[in-house]
């Protein structure tokens, strides 16, 4: 299963080729997952964490079903599904998992913010198209 910041590396890390290769449907699909930008900035405003990882659950949710109409994307975040997650190098002979407090904290709302940034750029470029299509 997809979480949160997994579907977030692969829209940031693959903005340029899914641009490209989405080609004429990426005006629907900057549109489409533009117009969830309002939901991602609601959550850094929540002060109850679990409330907070909640809407994030939904609203990544509603992004993912927006993901999942276009076939690229799609292949891309399930390949990303695949990857198995990195392995912690073992120690000479201590071969149990790190601590919940050794790794890094789930934020959510630094993931919500980094989640609207993108969006916002997706209404942008979704919002140029308009432009350029007015000036024709």
């Amino acid at each position: 299963m997809l979480d949160a910041k997994t579907v977030l590396d692969v829209l940031e890390n693959d903005f340029q080729s899914i641009k490209s290769q989405l080609g004429p449907q990426w005006a629907e699909f900057s549109h489409r997952g533009g117009d969830l930008a309002d939901r991602f900035s609601a959550i850094s405003g929540n002060e109850d964490p679990q409330a907070a990882v909640r809407a994030l659950e939904s609203a990544v949710n509603k992004l993912l079903i927006i993901c999942w109409d276009y076939p690229y994307i799609a292949e891309l975040l399930d390949r990303a599904e695949e990857t198995p997650l990195a392995t912690t190098p073992v120690i000479a002979g201590n071969k149990r998992p790190p601590s919940p407090e050794d790794g890094p904290k789930f934020n959510p709302k630094e993931i919500a913010n980094r989640y609207y940034s993108l969006l916002v750029k997706l209404k942008e470029t979704s919002d140029q198209n308009k432009w350029d299509a007015n000036d024709r």
